[in-house]
């Protein structure tokens, strides 16, 4: 049986390209493009068009992140805050979960992911509360930080979709300033499939004691 996956916040879904490796996406969006990797919904997640009794294997969320934005023009007073809104969605719908945003962001426990970790030319530096044990890696090599400021350079739409490895059609500017880029989201989604063996693992340990 395919996993669920639920993604939310997700009008653009470059994350659901690499998540689509997983199991069947569903992706929640104000305006969310076509996508071959997904089941693009039109809604609002803050008021999700699932009962209550439909429940997902994992959950991945992009909560707005301008109140948490570091960049002068970004209007963070007006900006809401709706991560507590993504936990309590996570929490209802979902076995696992992970919550991305900006570092300054108040989630819990976050792990932080850049790309030199990955080796990749680019800072992008995100942060991840999850409901599962992720280790904080450390970096492993240095290409440089060719473009460390979104889309602010001459940088070819080529160029985005190889760094932030993906193929799909997406816009420029969408692809470079959120779009998480791919190695982020599968190192995530290793360390959700490991906790996901060892959580059977248990249940099937603990079934056997009482049996």
């Amino acid at each position: 049986m395919s996993r669920r996956i639920l993604h939310c916040f997700a009008d653009t879904g470059v994350e659901a390209e690499p998540l689509s490796a997983y199991g069947d996406v569903v992706r929640i969006g104000l305006d969310p493009r076509d996508s071959n990797a997904s089941q693009p919904v039109q809604a609002d997640a803050t008021t999700l068009p699932i009962a209550d009794d439909v429940t997902f294997d994992l959950g991945l969320f992009h909560p707005p992140c301008t109140r948490w934005s570091d960049m002068p023009s970004a209007r963070v007073d007006e900006a809401p805050d709706l991560i507590p809104a993504a936990r309590e969605i996570a929490t209802r719908h979902c076995e696992e979960w992970i919550i991305e945003n900006k570092p300054r962001a108040p989630l819990r426990d976050p792990i932080r992911l850049k790309g030199d970790m990955f080796g990749l030319p680019i800072e992008y530096e995100r942060a991840f509360e999850t409901s599962f044990h992720v280790e904080q890696p450390t970096i492993h090599m240095t290409l440089g930080t060719e473009c460390s400021t979104y889309y602010y350079s001459d940088r070819s739409a080529e160029w985005w979709h190889s760094v932030k490895g993906v193929s799909g059609d997406y816009p420029k500017q969408r692809l470079a300033k959120s779009g998480t880029p791919a190695p982020y989201v599968h190192y995530l989604a290793r360390a959700w499939l490991r906790a996901t063996v060892d959580r059977d693992d248990a249940r099937s340990t603990s079934g056997e004691m009482h049996a």
